[in-house]
């Protein structure tokens, strides 16, 4: 798991609407997946015109509403996987006409990509892979750059000490992150360092959170998530427990695992290195915990 990532499920309109400016923004938009043809006979029995101009008038929607949310000075990246005009060239024209400048990308000949009017296109026959289309477009700086208002922390606080110190028993390598709580989502973790970028955006947008869920605290007690057990930054403790290839796909199969070591209590169960997720070890055997 990433740690440094915020997951949103708001629309672009309520992200450009909440008045935050982000220098880098991917429009990887939904399309009529022509560029799929190649491998998908799916792809290519619901193709149809309609869904194509469907397509470009939501792909124009999601443009509109999210430019305003591209600092002076940032860069957006757009791409589809598709071929039709409509949806890659002409959104890339709208942009243009909305102040945006295209940027030429240097690349080799032999990666087999071919320039267009507006973009670059990529032909499952010419490049290692399916249809694609993408183009990088800059918004020039025309007004001085402003320091960003970090609003008081209302909907995500911190943890108690004493929660605190609990969860890093089990996870010492936390040290390093803010743990926040809010009333919605519950417990997460995010880099110490990343706090002021993503204070703003947790504040002001109430469906988005962190992606590290380390666990949850019941009655002064602390349960480690599955996925704090695959976050790589946190695997290497005192509660590793390294499993064999068998021991590992047992696992993964939901199977009780011989206690070889004899380790008592939360064990942090991981193959070749690579945490997989957590286990009760008792006398005998390790309970996998689900």
């Amino acid at each position: 798991g990433r740690a440094n990532a915020l997951v949103s499920q708001h629309r672009p309109a309520e992200i450009a609407g909440a008045g935050l400016l982000f220098d880098l923004i991917l429009v990887d938009a939904p399309c009529s997946g022509e560029g799929l043809f190649r491998k998908s006979p799916e792809a290519r029995r619901e193709w149809t015109p309609g869904q194509a101009a469907f397509c470009a008038t939501r792909q124009a929607g999601i443009l509109k509403d999210i430019l305003p949310a591209l600092a002076e000075g940032g860069w957006l990246l757009y791409s589809t996987c598709t071929y039709q005009p409509e949806e890659n060239e002409a959104r890339v024209a709208q942009l243009v006409e909305s102040g945006l400048e295209e940027v030429e990308i240097s690349m080799p000949e032999s990666w087999g990509v071919l320039r267009k009017t507006l973009g670059y296109q990529c032909y499952p026959h010419e490049v290692k892979g399916e249809g694609f289309y993408f183009a990088l477009l800059h918004k020039p700086m025309t007004n001085p750059a402003r320091k960003e208002k970090i609003p008081k922390a209302r909907n995500w606080l911190p943890i108690a000490r004493r929660q605190r110190e609990k969860i890093e028993a089990t996870l010492p390598n936390l040290s390093a992150y803010a743990l926040l709580e809010n009333k919605r989502h519950g417990l997460f973790a995010l880099p110490e360092e990343l706090l002021p970028q993503a204070s703003p955006i947790l504040e002001r947008l109430p469906r988005c959170r962190p992606l590290l869920r380390p666990g949850h605290l019941k009655k002064e007690l602390f349960f480690p998530s599955g996925i704090s057990a695959l976050q790589s930054d946190l695997q290497q403790n005192r509660l590793s427990y390294e499993l064999s290839r068998e021991e590992a796909e047992s696992f993964i199969l939901g199977h009780p695992l011989p206690n070889r070591l004899n380790k008592r209590g939360l064990l942090l169960l991981s193959y070749r290195g690579l945490g997989l997720g957590w286990g009760k070890g008792i006398e005998g055997r390790i309970n996998v915990k689900k």
